[in-house]
C-alpha cells in the first residue's frame, strides 16, 4: 500500500466526511468537513484542516485551534499506533540521495563587532572560535554547519538590530544539507545535548557542555533526522534541552519519539528570572541571567522520558477502593457485591434467550446517563428504531405508558404518545449514541466497533459501552472461539486505556435440562469470564453473580420485572430506576399499560425480558 492510499484509508476511518483536493504547489491535501481537534468551533467552521497527502503534515487554519504537525502525531492522536509507527518509519526509509549544493559564502573572519555580539550574550571568543564562526562580506554572523569536515550547511544573523527596511533576524543557504551544529565537535563516548538554537549550543559549551548541538532551523524543519540519522543512532543517551515555549516543548517531544524514547531526556522547569519578572526562555538567557553552573545542573537533571508501556511501581498513585470513580446499577445488592461498574472495569452478562440480558443493559446505560455519564452502545440484533423503543419504554415508566390497539396482532400493546417520545430524546440527546449498523466499515465489525467507540470517548466524553451482542460483533464465524477472546481483550484494554466500563452481553454454552449456570458456560473462548471482572447470568427473574474480582462473592439477587416498562429492580427495594426527562406538562395516559394484566407486574415471572 503506498502512501497516498494509507492516508486516505486514514481519513475513511477517523476524519468523517472529506474531500481530495489539489494543492497550488502540485501536491493533494485531504480536507474533512470538521478540524478533529476543535470540530469548527463555536461557528462550526468546515473544511478549516487540511493534510498533505505528499509532506505528511497537517493544519488547521482556524486561529483559534491553529493545530499543526506531522501525520505520525494525528495517528497517535486517534490511538492508531501501527499508522503512526508506519509513518515514522516511511519517513526515515532509504531514498535516493539528494543533490544537495555546498554554501557558496566567501566567508571572513569574525569581525569585532561579532565578537562583541557574543560576548553581550555571555559567550566569550574562545566559544567562537570553537565553532568556528564566521562573517560574509556585508559583517553577518556565518553559523557553519559541518559534516566530517565539509561545511555543508551556514545559517546567516545579523550582528545588530534590524534596520528601517531590513526583513528577517536569521537565514539559511538555500538548497544546502540541513544537520546538526556543532556535530564535528562531539564524541560518541558522552550524551549528546541538542539544544533548539545556534546560541544556545554555545552557551551550553561556554558552560562546560561540551558535547552539544543544535538544530538547524527550530521548531521549523526536521529534515535534520534523516539527513543525520545514522549518526544519531550511535548516541547511547540524547539530552533534549528545548525552548520554553510551546513550540519548543512540542519539538522536544516531537524529536523523542523520532529518536526512541527509551534513550531520551528532556529539560525541564526552566528557572526564574528575578531581573525580568518571569522564567527563563532558552539556554542563553539562563547562561545571562544565572551563570553556567545553572545550565550545568539542568542538563544533568533532565528528566527521563518515560518508556511506553512500562510503570515505575513507586509512582503509582495509591488506591482507595472507596474513591474509585463508578457507576451505579441502581440495584443496591449488585452495587454492594461487584462495586458499581468502575473505570476500566468489564462486566460479562449471560443466559438463555429472552432472560432480560438486553433488558438489564439497556437500563444501565439509562441510569449512567442519569448519574451524568455519556454512554454508547452497539446492538447487533436490533434495528435503530426498534432499539429506540425498548429505551424509550424503560425510561418513560409505568405511568407514561399507554395502550394502542394493533390490528395485526389484535391486541393492546405498549405505546408512548408522541410528546413523550419527543421529551425522551430531548433527555437523552447528545448523551446516548448508538452504532450504526447501516455503515459500511473497511474493517471487520469487531474493529469497526472499537474504531467507532473510541471516537466516542476522544469526542464525547462516553463512560460507558455496551456490546450486545459478542456473537453478531464478530464476522468470522469459522474462527468463532479464538474471535471472541482476542475481541473481549481489545475491549479490556480499551476499558482500561479510557477508564471507561464496557458491557458485554454472551451467549451461553448448550446445557442440559435444568442445569445450572456457571463460570465455563459461556459460549466461546474461556478468556470471556477470565478477562472480565465480573459476570452474571440473567435468570428470569433473578440474577446471579458467578464471577466477582472485587469481592469474590458469589450470589442470587432476587428481582422483579415489569411488563410494560421493561424495567427490572431488587425485589426488597423496589423500582430505584428514576430518570429526570422533562415530565412538565405532560399528560398521563388513561388507560395505562400497567392496568393490563399483560404488562403487569404480577406476572413478571412467566414474562419473557
Amino acid at each position: 500500500m503506498n502512501n497516498r492510499d494509507q492516508m486516505i484509508r486514514f481519513a475513511d476511518q477517523y476524519l468523517g466526511n472529506f474531500k481530495v483536493k489539489p494543492k497550488q504547489d502540485g501536491g493533494e491535501e485531504i480536507v474533512p468537513e470538521y478540524c478533529p481537534f476543535c470540530h469548527g468551533g463555536d461557528n462550526g467552521d468546515k473544511e478549516t484542516f487540511a493534510l498533505s497527502i505528499d509532506k505528511g503534515v497537517f493544519v488547521c487554519k482556524r486561529g483559534t485551534c491553529g493545530k499543526r504537525g506531522h501525520f505520525d502525531e494525528l495517528a497517535e492522536f486517534f490511538g492508531d499506533t501501527n499508522a503512526a509507527r508506519s509513518a515514522r518509519s516511511s519517513s526515515l526509509a532509504k531514498q535516493k540521495p539528494k543533490a544537495w549544493k555546498l554554501p557558496d559564502t566567501h566567508l571572513n573572519p569574525p569581525t569585532e563587532a561579532i565578537y562583541q555580539y557574543f560576548e553581550k550574550r555571555c559567550i566569550s571568543r574562545e566559544t567562537v572560535d570553537a565553532f568556528k564562526i564566521q562573517s560574509d562580506d556585508a559583517g553577518m554572523i556565518v553559523f557553519p554547519f559541518y559534516e566530517n569536515g565539509v561545511n555543508v550547511f551556514e545559517k546567516f544573523r545579523r550582528p545588530w538590530k534590524p534596520k528601517e527596511g531590513e526583513k528577517g533576524k536569521e537565514w539559511r543557504a538555500p538548497g544546502t544539507k540541513a544537520v546538526l551544529f556543532g556535530m564535528d565537535m562531539c564524541s560518541f563516548a558522552q550524551p549528546l545535548v541538542i539544544t533548539e538554537g545556534q546560541l544556545d549550543a554555545m552557551s551550553l559549551y561556554e558552560a562546560g557542555v561540551t558535547n552539544v548541538v543544535s538544530v538547524p532551523s527550530g521548531c521549523e524543519d526536521f529534515s535534520w533526522i534523516e539527513n543525520c540519522w545514522d549518526w544519531l543512532e550511535k548516541f547511547k543517551r540524547i539530552v533534549l534541552f528545548g525552548d520554553n515555549d510551546d513550540p519548543g516543548r512540542k519539538m522536544v517531544q516531537q524529536v523523542a519519539k523520532r529518536l526512541d524514547e527509551s534513550r531520551c531526556a528532556i529539560v525541564e522547569d526552566y528557572p526564574y528570572w528575578e531581573d525580568r519578572g518571569k522564567e527563563c526562555k532558552d539556554a542563553n538567557e539562563i547562561l545571562f541571567a544565572l551563570g553556567p553552573f545553572e545550565l550545568v545542573d539542568m542538563v544533568e537533571n533532565a528528566r527521563q522520558v518515560p518508556i511506553k508501556g512500562l510503570l515505575d511501581l513507586g509512582t503509582v498513585t495509591p488506591y482507595d477502593p472507596t474513591t474509585v470513580p463508578r457507576i451505579k446499577t441502581m440495584i443496591p445488592a449488585l452495587d454492594a457485591a461487584i462495586g458499581g461498574l468502575v473505570e476500566g472495569g468489564l462486566t460479562v452478562f449471560t443466559g438463555d434467550a429472552g432472560g432480560g440480558k438486553s433488558t438489564l443493559t439497556g437500563l444501565l446505560l439509562l441510569n449512567a446517563i442519569e448519574q451524568g455519564h455519556n454512554v454508547c452502545a452497539y446492538s447487533g440484533e436490533l434495528r435503530k428504531e426498534k432499539f429506540q423503543e425498548w429505551i424509550n419504554l424503560q425510561c418513560a415508566g409505568s405511568d407514561y405508558i399507554g395502550l394502542k390497539y394493533d390490528s395485526v396482532r389484535s391486541k393492546q400493546v405498549p405505546s408512548l404518545s408522541w410528546q413523550v417520545q419527543q421529551r425522551l430524546s430531548e433527555y437523552y440527546g447528545g448523551k446516548f449514541f448508538l452504532f450504526d449498523n447501516n455503515e459500511i466499515f473497511e474493517h471487520n465489525q469487531a474493529e469497526s466497533i472499537l474504531e467507532v467507540f473510541t471516537m466516542a470517548v476522544r469526542r464525547y466524553g462516553c463512560k460507558l459501552f455496551l456490546v450486545d451482542n459478542l456473537m453478531t460483533s464478530l464476522s468470522d464465524v469459522d474462527e468463532e472461539t479464538r474471535a471472541q477472546g482476542k475481541f473481549i481483550g481489545a475491549l479490556k484494554k480499551f476499558a482500561v486505556r479510557f477508564s471507561v466500563h464496557v458491557l458485554a452481553v454472551c451467549h451461553p454454552r448448550k446445557r442440559k435440562a435444568g442445569e445450572q449456570f456457571g463460570k465455563f458456560d459461556v459460549a466461546g473462548s474461556s478468556q470471556i469470564v477470565n478477562l472480565a471482572d465480573s459476570a452474571i447470568v440473567v435468570e428470569r427473574p433473578n440474577l446471579r453473580i458467578i464471577k466477582n474480582r472485587e469481592g469474590g462473592i458469589e450470589k442470587l439477587i432476587e428481582c422483579c420485572y415489569c411488563g410494560d416498562s421493561r424495567r427490572i429492580y431488587q425485589a426488597d427495594k423496589g423500582d430505584l430506576n428514576n430518570f429526570s426527562w422533562n415530565k412538565e406538562g405532560v399528560q398521563k395516559p388513561d388507560p395505562r399499560a400497567d392496568s393490563m394484566p399483560e404488562y403487569g407486574i404480577m406476572l413478571a415471572q412467566t414474562l419473557p425480558f
